[in-house]
């Protein structure tokens, strides 16, 4: 059922993270600057491998938060690995079940 849409979902998530990454570039190319600016830039991301994160920062705040996300997305991940695999959605693919019936 939930397995419909993932492929759809999937999509749907990578076109949104175009259009933040678009909208944030077009903010700060036409955000007023000030002159004494003493805000300094940060920046960290994750690279999964798998259900491996790796996690990288400028500072040791933005690699916390990194490892937050990191942890969040590989729960998420796990349990839809998990309800895909039980039979908690209707499918059965196991084709014992298909054979045998």
């Amino acid at each position: 059922m939930i397995s419909q849409y993932l492929d759809e979902l999937g999509i749907l998530l990578i076109m949104l993270g175009f259009l933040i990454v678009f909208l944030g570039i077009i903010y700060e190319a036409f955000k007023p600057k000030e002159e004494n600016e003493g805000n300094k830039t940060q920046a960290g991301g994750i690279i999964l491998i798998g259900p491996i994160p790796i996690i990288f920062g400028s500072s040791k705040k933005i690699e916390k938060w990194m490892l937050i996300v990191a942890l969040i997305i590989v729960v998420i991940m796990a349990l839809l690995y998990l309800y895909e695999t039980s039979s908690l959605h209707g499918i059965n693919y196991s084709f014992y079940s298909y054979y045998h019936s």
